[in-house]
């Protein structure tokens, strides 16, 4: 598989991440992914995705065990939703599970990625309500709304970690535990987070 062809396979799971998220806030590792299109080498995994940074499609993070995680933008999906430009795409589409060298799963059966990164659908239906009420809710602050965004993205990012600082997490749920709109939110949220760093 050529370079390019596997940069767009890997932004187009970026893409169903999202998706199922809900939204776009999250880094998701992309390691996991490739290794089930049969690719585990690190170097052809780093250069497809610094494909896709370089385009401007992504914003790239390592993750505590030298993965790579990634977190999909606006011109990354819509590259996407037309195709690409390989054709890949399309095939991908057509057949996910002629591209997997497991079929365990498949692009509708992301769940192996999600029980990494959240608990299950309890801990990602909390951060999509967090999300929508921080953006909806006019009595918190616009810049107090884009720091909070920020601080979730680095929750996700540490939770997308072999390795999570759960000191760093605990500062980061407890700063968003002081907005009151969200607080009851975050407080099961850090519950949940911290049982699935038990069962990690």
């Amino acid at each position: 598989m050529k370079r390019d062809e596997l940069a767009e396979l890997l932004l187009t799971y970026l893409y169903d991440c999202a998706e199922n998220a809900g939204h776009s806030y999250f880094f998701f590792t992309l390691n996991d992914f490739a290794a089930r299109l049969g690719i585990n080498e690190a170097n052809i995994i780093t250069e497809s995705a610094m494909i896709l940074e370089s385009r401007g499609f992504v914003l790239l993070s390592l993750d505590g065990s030298g993965g790579i995680t990634a977190l999909i933008n606006d011109d990354g999906c819509v590259f996407v939703e037309k195709g690409g430009e390989t054709g890949i795409i399309q095939k991908y589409r057509k057949d996910p599970a002629s591209f997997l060298v497991s079929e365990t799963e498949g692009v509708s059966e992301l769940s192996l990625d999600y029980k990494r990164v959240y608990l299950a659908n309890d801990v990602h239906a909390l951060f999509v309500k967090v999300v929508e009420m921080l953006r909806s809710d006019a009595s918190i602050e616009r810049h107090r709304v884009e720091e909070t965004l920020g601080d979730i993205e680095m929750i996700n990012l540490q939770l997308a970690r072999k390795q999570t600082d759960t000191a760093l997490l605990d500062t980061l749920l407890d700063k968003l535990s002081q907005i009151p709109p969200i607080a009851s939110h975050v407080f099961e949220l850090k519950k949940l987070i911290h049982e699935y760093i038990r069962h990690a």
